[in-house]
Protein backbone atom coordinates (compact mmCIF):
# COMPACT_ATOMS: atom_id res chain seq x y z
CA UNK A 1 0.00 0.00 0.00
CA UNK A 2 3.15 2.08 0.29
CA UNK A 3 4.38 1.78 -2.97
CA UNK A 4 0.46 2.74 -4.11
CA UNK A 5 0.98 6.08 -2.17
CA UNK A 6 4.18 6.48 -3.30
CA UNK A 7 4.09 5.95 -6.67
CA UNK A 8 0.29 6.42 -8.60
CA UNK A 9 -0.86 9.48 -7.50
CA UNK A 10 -4.58 7.87 -6.39
CA UNK A 11 -5.76 8.75 -2.57
CA UNK A 12 -7.81 5.41 -3.00
CA UNK A 13 -6.89 1.65 -3.56
CA UNK A 14 -9.22 -1.83 -3.37
CA UNK A 15 -7.70 -4.88 -2.24
CA UNK A 16 -9.35 -7.69 -2.67
CA UNK A 17 -8.70 -11.53 -1.77
CA UNK A 18 -10.10 -14.79 -3.29
CA UNK A 19 -10.62 -18.04 -3.40
CA UNK A 20 -11.52 -20.49 -6.43
CA UNK A 21 -10.46 -23.58 -8.62
CA UNK A 22 -6.91 -21.68 -9.91
CA UNK A 23 -5.91 -20.76 -6.02
CA UNK A 24 -5.79 -17.49 -3.92
CA UNK A 25 -5.26 -14.34 -5.23
CA UNK A 26 -4.91 -11.11 -3.93
CA UNK A 27 -5.91 -7.84 -6.18
CA UNK A 28 -4.86 -4.64 -5.90
CA UNK A 29 -6.52 -1.44 -8.10
CA UNK A 30 -5.56 2.32 -7.52
CA UNK A 31 -7.26 5.13 -10.05
CA UNK A 32 -3.59 7.09 -9.98
CA UNK A 33 -1.28 7.64 -13.22
CA UNK A 34 -0.79 4.37 -14.04
CA UNK A 35 2.42 2.40 -14.77
CA UNK A 36 4.57 3.34 -17.89
CA UNK A 37 4.16 0.89 -21.21
CA UNK A 38 8.03 0.90 -20.61
CA UNK A 39 8.45 -0.01 -16.98
CA UNK A 40 5.82 -2.67 -17.20
CA UNK A 41 8.21 -4.20 -20.13
CA UNK A 42 11.55 -4.46 -18.20
CA UNK A 43 10.30 -3.47 -14.84
CA UNK A 44 12.47 -2.19 -12.01
CA UNK A 45 13.16 -4.22 -8.86
CA UNK A 46 10.20 -4.04 -6.54
CA UNK A 47 7.92 -5.47 -9.71
CA UNK A 48 10.52 -7.89 -11.04
CA UNK A 49 10.85 -8.53 -7.16
CA UNK A 50 6.91 -9.66 -7.08
CA UNK A 51 7.11 -11.70 -10.15
CA UNK A 52 10.08 -13.80 -8.76
CA UNK A 53 8.78 -14.33 -5.50
CA UNK A 54 5.19 -15.58 -7.08
CA UNK A 55 7.37 -17.86 -9.40
CA UNK A 56 8.63 -19.77 -6.29
CA UNK A 57 5.30 -19.98 -4.94
CA UNK A 58 4.41 -21.47 -8.68
CA UNK A 59 2.10 -18.70 -9.22
CA UNK A 60 1.97 -15.70 -10.98
CA UNK A 61 1.51 -11.91 -11.13
CA UNK A 62 -0.39 -9.74 -13.77
CA UNK A 63 -0.39 -5.64 -13.95
CA UNK A 64 -2.80 -4.24 -15.72
CA UNK A 65 -2.05 -0.70 -16.18
CA UNK A 66 -3.72 2.67 -18.00
CA UNK A 67 -3.76 6.28 -17.34
CA UNK A 68 -6.43 5.65 -15.46
CA UNK A 69 -4.96 3.55 -12.45
CA UNK A 70 -3.24 -0.04 -12.12
CA UNK A 71 -4.16 -3.05 -11.16
CA UNK A 72 -1.98 -5.98 -9.93
CA UNK A 73 -3.60 -9.55 -9.42
CA UNK A 74 -1.36 -12.09 -7.32
CA UNK A 75 -1.92 -16.02 -7.48
CA UNK A 76 -1.05 -18.69 -6.48
CA UNK A 77 -2.13 -22.60 -6.21
CA UNK A 78 -4.24 -23.61 -2.98
CA UNK A 79 -1.03 -26.24 -2.59
CA UNK A 80 2.09 -24.04 -3.14
CA UNK A 81 4.94 -26.06 -5.14
CA UNK A 82 8.11 -26.63 -3.54
CA UNK A 83 10.56 -24.27 -4.89
CA UNK A 84 14.35 -25.89 -5.06
CA UNK A 85 15.58 -23.43 -2.64
CA UNK A 86 12.80 -24.64 -0.08
CA UNK A 87 13.20 -28.67 -0.91
CA UNK A 88 16.98 -27.96 -0.80
CA UNK A 89 17.05 -26.21 2.70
Amino acid sequence: MTNVHRHSGSQTARVALGVNLDGVTLEIADQGHGIPVDKLAKPGVGLQGMRERMRELGGKVEMDSSPRGTTIRATVPQTPKTSARAASA
